[in-house]
């Protein structure tokens, strides 16, 4: 049992909250108009229950005049109860200052039920976010009416230096075409479907595109593209993360940003090998004027244990992305590179050994079974997909 007493005394000497339990402890702080004056941090996790059930109709609104970062995560909703994330459909139970935060993570909350001109209506309170997470639960069809209106502005997030949003194409896609970021410098993206899944597109999708692949490369290129045209200057962008986009032009979206210091992708494609290969071979003698992406210092990807042009040498990608990076280190000073993250299914163990480790490892002698310090370069083998990389 939780004694409340102590908590609400100092309720004024709070900094963060935390409450990962679904005990409506903090709900019940602002249900009783407890003032937080010192509150900078809520984190509110309900653990897929029902936390935001009250009788009656009242709504309170939380007095935490410092309040800048906001983390809600599994707050589902019964289909009649008011949450936080009510905002057209009735009052909600508590109200959050939105206008206050800098930072708002959301991950797998209940928007199912709720369109998306409200959704847009929702973030629009937030104009002074500097990091928004989104994370939603791959459930098929449940954005089937988040539609774009074409030629409606976009809204303004000034100050947004991260967006990382994990969704299905419904969710994702929308909410690229609604956000006009200028300061943008973090844009991790992963894609909880593909254009090979059945059933991932309806049949208005394909107007215009003779395929599958060809109407999903459309909304690819269209949704970040549309998004990376607000930025004021694409240099501002040093972080890229694309997960999920296999097989699909990720390296024209490369291109675009010239000034990227991480680069995490789940498909290190031929092309894109290509392009971060061109001009840092040792015998063009090429400036750094000419290299390709400079100043890039740590590169994340995943090795491809399936494809036998993948994993068959001396001309694999595998292979080839090896001598890509080698590459880059044997250029002298110039070089940035300083940390590639490799991710690998346990069965792929001996293509790492063989394609990575033991190439790279004749540099140096290796400080543990799972890292390999270089000089300059370090390396981590990481089994299993790396979510959100910093």
């Amino acid at each position: 049992m939780i004694i409340l007493s102590p908590i609400l005394a100092n309720a004024h000497r709070l900094k963060e909250f935390t409450e990962k339990l679904p005990t409506l402890l903090f709900q019940r702080f602002a249900m009783q108009q407890i003032s937080f004056p010192r509150l900078q941090a809520l984190t509110l996790d309900s653990g897929g229950l029902y936390p935001n059930e009250f009788p009656g109709d009242e709504t309170c609104v939380v007095d935490a005049p410092l309040l800048r970062k906001l983390e809600l995560s599994s707050l589902l909703r019964d289909g009649w109860t008011p949450t936080f994330l009510d905002y057209h459909g009735g009052p909600p139970c508590i109200k959050i200052p939105w206008s206050q935060l800098t930072y708002f993570s959301s991950k797998y909350n209940d928007l199912d039920c709720e369109s998306f001109e409200e959704v847009c209506a929702f973030l629009s309170q937030m104009p002074n976010l500097e990091t928004f997470i989104l994370q939603e639960d791959a459930v098929y069809d449940q954005h089937a009416d988040w539609k774009v209106q074409q030629g409606k502005p976009r809204y303004l997030f000034e100050r947004l230096k991260t967006l990382r949003v994990l969704a299905a194409h419904s969710a994702m896609f929308p909410l690229l075409g609604i956000m006009r970021t200028p300061h943008l410098k973090r844009l991790n993206l992963e894609l909880q479907d593909g254009p090979l899944l059945d059933g991932a597109l309806r049949p208005e999708d394909y107007e215009g595109y003779s395929d599958t692949r060809g109407a999903w490369e459309g909304k690819f290129v269209t949704g970040i593209t549309g998004l990376l045209d607000t930025l004021e200057s694409r240099s501002s962008v040093t972080s890229l993360g694309l997960w999920g986009f296999q097989r699909l032009p990720i390296v024209k979206i490369v291109k675009q940003l010239p000034s990227l210091r991480k680069l995490a992708t789940d498909d290190l494609e031929e092309e894109l090998i290509d392009f971060l290969f061109s001009g840092w071979q040792q015998d063009l003698g090429t400036t750094s004027a000419g290299r390709t992406i400079p100043d890039l210092q740590s590169l994340t990807f995943e090795i491809d244990c399936y494809s036998e042009k993948a994993t068959k040498t001396p001309h694999g990608t595998n292979e080839r992305i090896l001598q890509m990076i080698q590459n880059r280190l044997q250029t002298g000073q110039e070089t940035k590179l300083e940390h590639v993250r490799i991710m690998y299914e346990s069965f792929g163990r001996s293509i790492l050994k063989d394609v990575f480790l033991d190439p790279l490892g004749k540099w140096t002698d290796p400080s543990s079974s799972h890292r390999i310090r270089l000089n300059p370069l370090e390396i981590d083998m990481i089994h299993g997909k790396l979510l959100f990389f910093d």
